[in-house]
């Protein structure tokens, strides 16, 4: 909940012990997110996309799920038009150290967008669950590689284990037998 300002209560709070308590609810209540062992990674909400000179900073609609960025126009073209995606598996996070609500993400094909969030503390959270969504991808990918890797495994000791078998119980005609 913010206030007229657009400030959360942990930014206006002067007591410490408050601050660490609200972080800690924040910390807990966001955790649901995303889950690296978890399918349903989602997590949406408005950003500013630069645009160009001429527009500057535009507000989007942006869902971030199974690893991949979205965005809209605003969150009503949701069912009818997507603006453009970027795979997170390929993509990666710049974070503006002089700005901290500005973070980019950068595709493989030098596509960039830059990203505004209204808070420090939103911007946070978009980069914390793209980085895990980035995290739960590469988890994904090592477990399919594992798995086939395995699978590959069991294929070869097959093979292996038969191809003795076969040849014991080959016999090549003899000389004689071949003529008939």
């Amino acid at each position: 909940i913010r206030d007229k300002e657009g400030k959360l209560a942990i930014d206006k709070t002067k007591n410490d012990r408050i601050r660490q308590t609200l972080k800690d609810v924040l910390s807990k209540s966001n955790s649901h997110l995303l889950s690296p062992t978890d399918n349903s990674n989602r997590m949406q909400g408005k950003l500013h996309k630069w645009t160009n000179y001429a527009g500057g900073y535009k507000s989007r609609w942006f869902i971030l799920e199974e690893g991949i960025v979205s965005y809209y126009k605003s969150q009503e073209d949701v069912p009818v038009s997507c603006r453009g995606s970027i795979s997170l598996q390929i993509a990666k996070l710049w974070i503006d150290t002089s700005d901290r609500n500005r973070f980019d993400i950068v595709s493989r094909s030098g596509e960039r967008w830059h990203l505004k969030a209204d808070h420090a503390m939103e911007a946070k959270r978009w980069v914390v669950a793209i980085t895990e969504a980035k995290q739960w991808l590469q988890d994904q990918d090592e477990f399919y590689k594992r798995q086939q890797q395995q699978q590959n495994q069991v294929s070869i000791n097959k093979t292996n284990t038969m191809a003795p078998r076969m040849r014991s119980n080959y016999a090549p005609p003899s000389a004689g037998e071949a003529d008939s």
